[in-house]
This record gives C-alpha cells, sequence and structure tokens, in this order.
C-alpha cells in the first residue's frame, strides 16, 4: 500500500491515513522546481466512481481541456455536468431539489408566493421559468444569472455526498453546447465539495498524518488566485512557509485540529498541493456502503481507466479566450499560421460576447478592456501584413470585427443590460419595467435586512443587504449596514472594511461611515488607523457619540488634533479647556 497521498487511488485501495507520527517537512513547491505528474491530454472516461475519486476525474478533464458532458448516475439519480475547455460551464439534474426554483427559494432569492405565481405562469404562457421570474419583476437578469450559478454549482458540489456511482464522458455534437454558459473552475467545485463533507470515520481516513510532507503547487494557487481559499485556508498556506512540522502548522494556525487537516486534504483534492509519505496506518474496517460497494458494483470497464493524477503546474494550460484557440502565452511564443487563425474563427461561432473575448458575466470595464486589447494584438489585421499570411486576411479581418463587436457592447454599460436582456428573450416593456422595480425591490431587501439584524441574525441579514447592493449599488447606507451585519459575523472583517470603505466613497461626509470602520480596524488590532478613522468622524461632526467613544475605547488620553478640530466639545470629553 503506497503511503503517500498526493490524491485518493481507485474505490477500494484508499491508503488509511492517522494522525500519527512526530514531525513531517512541509515545503513551498518554488516555480523551477519539478511539476507534479501530470495526466494525458486525452479524455476519456467511463465506469464506477466514489466520492473521493471525483476530484481525480475533474482535473483530468481540465488538464485535458475537455469540451462535452459527463453523465453521473446513482441511487435513481441522474446529473449532467458540461465542461468546455475544461471548466464547467452549466449542469442538470433530473431531481426536483435542484430544480431551478426550489434552488432560487433556498438561495434566497425568491418568495414562495413568487415561486407559485411563476409555476401558474409556466402553465399559461409555457415559458420557462426563469424567464417568467424575470418578466414578473422577481429577478433581474443579474440575478437569474447569479441563480443559474447558484444552481449549477449546487448541482456539481452535490455529487460529493453520493457514496458511488457511475459515469461517463460524452464529447459534443456540432452545436450541442447549452447556449447559457456559467464559469467555474474544477478546482474551487472540489475544495467546497471536501468542505461540505462531514466528520465521518470514511473522511478521517483519507485525513494526513503528521509526518506526511506536503509541497504547496505555487503556480496552481497563482492560477487560481487568491478567492479560492477564504482567509482562514490561506492560513494553512501561509504556515506553510519557511519548511515548518504538521504540527509546527497546527500550532501557528486556530481552530479543530480535524478542521484544519481536512483543509490539507481539499487542497491535496484539488491540486494545490501534494501530500506525500508518512506513517502508514493499518487500513481500517470498511464504511458500511463501501462493504455494499464491493459486494454490489458492477463489473469493471473492459478497458480499465488510467490512475488519476493531478495536473501539475506547468502542464495545465491556461484557459483560452475562446474554445479552439491556442492556450494563453502561446500567441507571445509562437507565430500564427493560417490553421491556427481559422481554428481560432471557427470556435467564435455561437460565442457570446463574453465568451468571445474570455471573460465571465461579472467581470468590470477594465478586465473587458484588457482581455479586448490582448486580443486585437493577437489578431490585428496590420499586425500580420508582413507575416506572409496575406491569405488569411479575410479570416483575420472577421476576428477583428467580432472582437471589436463584443467590446462595444461590453465595455457600454446601457448596451451590455440590453445585451444581457435580450439573451433572455425580454420585450423592450419587459426592460423597463425591470429598471422601473429594480430599486423597490433593493429597498425591500434592506428593509427585510434591518428587521433581521433587530433579531440578532447577522447571518441573514448578511444576504439580505448583499441583495440591496446588487440591486441598488448606488446607496451608501445598503454597503453601510452590509459592513455593520458582517463585523458581527466571525472572520468576516476584511469583507466588512471593504463594504464600509464602498460606502464611505459614495457618502464621505457621514461620521457614522467613519465611525464603523475605525471600529473594524480597532476590532482588527489596527489603532493607528482606527484613531484616525474616529478623527475623520468629528470632523464631520465634533460632537458624535461613537467618535468619541471609539477614541476611549483606543486609549488616546490627548488626542491634539481632535481637539483643536472640535474645541470645546472634545476639551470637555478629555477634561481640557475649551481654547479662547
Amino acid at each position: 500500500m503506497c503511503p503517500h497521498i498526493i490524491m485518493p487511488l481507485r474505490a477500494g485501495r484508499n491508503v488509511g491515513l492517522g494522525a500519527t507520527g512526530a514531525s513531517a517537512i512541509i515545503t513551498l513547491m518554488d516555480a523551477k522546481e519539478p511539476p507534479l505528474p501530470s495526466s494525458n491530454p486525452a479524455f476519456d472516461f467511463a465506469g464506477p466512481f466514489t466520492w473521493d475519486e471525483l476530484p481525480r476525474i475533474f482535473l483530468r478533464a481540465q488538464a485535458a481541456r475537455a469540451a462535452g458532458r459527463f453523465v453521473f448516475r446513482g441511487a435513481g439519480a441522474e446529473k449532467v455536468v458540461w465542461l468546455d475547455e475544461g471548466m464547467v460551464v452549466f449542469a442538470t439534474s433530473n431531481l426536483g431539489d435542484d430544480r431551478l426554483g426550489e434552488m432560487l427559494i433556498r438561495a434566497g432569492m425568491i418568495t414562495l408566493d413568487q415561486y407559485d405565481e411563476s409555476v401558474r405562469l409556466i402553465k399559461e404562457k409555457g415559458k420557462k421559468q426563469g424567464v417568467v421570474l424575470v418578466e414578473m419583476g422577481a429577478l433581474t437578469p443579474k440575478d437569474l444569472f447569479d441563480g443559474l450559478k447558484f444552481q449549477v454549482r449546487e448541482i456539481v458540489v452535490s455529487l460529493f455526498s453520493w457514496p458511488e456511482g457511475r459515469a461517463v464522458f460524452i464529447p459534443p455534437a456540432e452545436g450541442e453546447m447549452p447556449p447559457i454558459r456559467v464559469h467555474f473552475s474544477p478546482r474551487s467545485l472540489i475544495l467546497e465539495g471536501i468542505r461540505r463533507q462531514a466528520d465521518s470515520a470514511r473522511l478521517r481516513r483519507r485525513l494526513p498524518p503528521r509526518d506526511a510532507v506536503v509541497r504547496i503547487n505555487r503556480a496552481a494557487l497563482l492560477e487560481e488566485g487568491p478567492a479560492i481559499l477564504p482567509p482562514e485556508e490561506q492560513k494553512i498556506v501561509e504556515a506553510a512557509d519557511g519548511g515548518p512540522t504538521v504540527a509546527q502548522v497546527l500550532e501557528r494556525t486556530e481552530g479543530e485540529e480535524l478542521s484544519r487537516l481536512k483543509i490539507l486534504y481539499g487542497m491535496a483534492c484539488a491540486g494545490l498541493c501534494a501530500v506525500e509519505g508518512g506513517t502508514p496506518t493499518a487500513a481500517p474496517e470498511p464504511a458500511p456502503e463501501e462493504d455494499l460497494r464491493e459486494k454490489a458494483a458492477p463489473p469493471p470497464s473492459p478497458e480499465p481507466v488510467e490512475p488519476l493524477v493531478p495536473p501539475g503546474p506547468s502542464s495545465e494550460p491556461r484557459p483560452s479566450p475562446v474554445p479552439g484557440a491556442a492556450p494563453s502565452g502561446a500567441e507571445d511564443d509562437e507565430e500564427e499560421t493560417p490553421e491556427t487563425i481559422r481554428r481560432f474563427l471557427d470556435g467564435m461561432k455561437g460565442k457570446t460576447h463574453y465568451e468571445i473575448l474570455g471573460v465571465s458575466e461579472e467581470t468590470d470595464a477594465r478586465v473587458v478592456r484588457r482581455a479586448y486589447l490582448k486580443l486585437v494584438k493577437r489578431f490585428h489585421p496590420d499586425l500580420h501584413t508582413h507575416k506572409g499570411l496575406e491569405g488569411a486576411k479575410a479570416d483575420l479581418e472577421e476576428i477583428f470585427v467580432r472582437a471589436n463587436k463584443a467590446y462595444e457592447v461590453l465595455s457600454d454599460e446601457a448596451r451590455r443590460k440590453e445585451y444581457d436582456l435580450d439573451r433572455f428573450g425580454l420585450k423592450e416593456s419587459e426592460k423597463e419595467k425591470e429598471q422601473q422595480t429594480q430599486a423597490a425591490r433593493a429597498a425591500e431587501q434592506f428593509a427585510r435586512g434591518k428587521a433581521e439584524i433587530e433579531k440578532g441574525n447577522f447571518w441573514g441579514a448578511e444576504e439580505l443587504f448583499k441583495w440591496a447592493v446588487r440591486l441598488d449599488p448606488t446607496r451608501g447606507s445598503y454597503y453601510h449596514f452590509l459592513a455593520m451585519a458582517q463585523s458581527r459575523i466571525p472572520k468576516r472583517l476584511h469583507e466588512a472594511e471593504e463594504h464600509i470603505q464602498k460606502a464611505i466613497e459614495i457618502e464621505p461626509s457621514r461620521p457614522d461611515y467613519h465611525v464603523l470602520l475605525g471600529q473594524i480596524y480597532l476590532r482588527g488590532g489596527l489603532k493607528a488607523r482606527a484613531v484616525k478613522k474616529f478623527m475623520e468622524a468629528l470632523n464631520w461632526n465634533p460632537s458624535h457619540p461613537g467618535a468619541l467613544k471609539g477614541l476611549e475605547d483606543a486609549g488616546e488620553e490627548k488626542p491634539a488634533s481632535a481637539i483643536e478640530e472640535a474645541g470645546g466639545v472634545l476639551g470637555r470629553f478629555f477634561g481640557k479647556k475649551e481654547k479662547g
């Protein structure tokens, strides 16, 4: 039995991982070191799987830049997960709980009454539920897209709750890819699937031993960006700097030990690190569901599936702006040929403006511009006149026209909104209705959030305030209350800081906004910043009680600048006489 824990092995071959041993060296993998093992770029899969094999399957598909759909079946359920360029772009399910309406209710995006009304209108008009909800004014097109993203994520992540199943990967026929697509990195879904694993025997058997060696896949982390790990998981990565032992990593971080070992296991499953070696322990008795699988599993596939190995940092190509394009970076290293230009143009057919530029629906105008300039730099017809590509001029011009049209739409807020509405088949009158009701719906969410704050339900209030700022991002008070709720939730101070700064940007003269930011800094141990914000609040209102109390809590005995600016009020507060 192999003592390494790079990833889970095939069903019935999982390594027993105890929490024994005294030490283990943790090293950060430098970009110059040999990469983690990579898989064959060609991808196919058919056969049984267990929950702990899903990470390898998805990572192999990502490394191969697979396009097509997985069909997962188990216990009467069927879930279909679509991939494009190795990224998860859509998912469907035959389970009632996975339907869009149920998902929107679960996410708090619509009420039960709105759901019932949409069902009635579906039967009456024969339209899809998402379109009906937008026509009703229950959702904006942006809300609907967010709801679709939530639905896709939940369908995929729920696969990790299946003890076992069977799956097959099917390449797409021409024009078969879904028309509306979201964009999820398989690694992010793998991490979420492992996070939701309950504290069970089958999970405990897979946790890394203390004397295993951890190699952080720095390149993969940079590729995914910091958002893939929440702050508590980023601390695990930071604690691995400098080559400490697993015990030292646990000493340098806070929280339940089992949870932190689970984070390491999740990162290994997602290919963000490799956990190797360690003291092997006797394999535990199989869990009931695994024992059942040994007895009832169907015969193996005639063609054995090769072991699933996480891709290394240099083996996994970066996503291309459009399917069929060369990997990112290729345009800087290789000359274009008529064949690569034609292949890129063919890949643009049937794509949305977002897909043509290689950006997501949530991307801001600056990122859109960068993506557009990168595409122009690569395919502008005038840049290829001396490269022997005269015969490809027509293709280059067509690429440029399509890229230019996509940029013109997505860089203009009004045209972009109209484009998004048209994608869902809405009429002009319905667009106007959506614009008129959006502010009212934001106010409704805001009022509900304030009610939850009064009840002490800060988590529920946070979600409601988030919807309020999405619907109407021009109201500083919405950001203020969102930050207020987040400041009362553990490990949300950084998010609270970002949102109260946004409120200050909108309404800089509101002293209570500055006071809240000062309180957040004070709780985060940033005393100097806190005092500065309390002083700014006093500039707007010299007698603001929150600012005065904040200075007192910060232990400021003699805030000279505030006394000079605030005059007698601060002087009386700190026991000083008024000037003059």
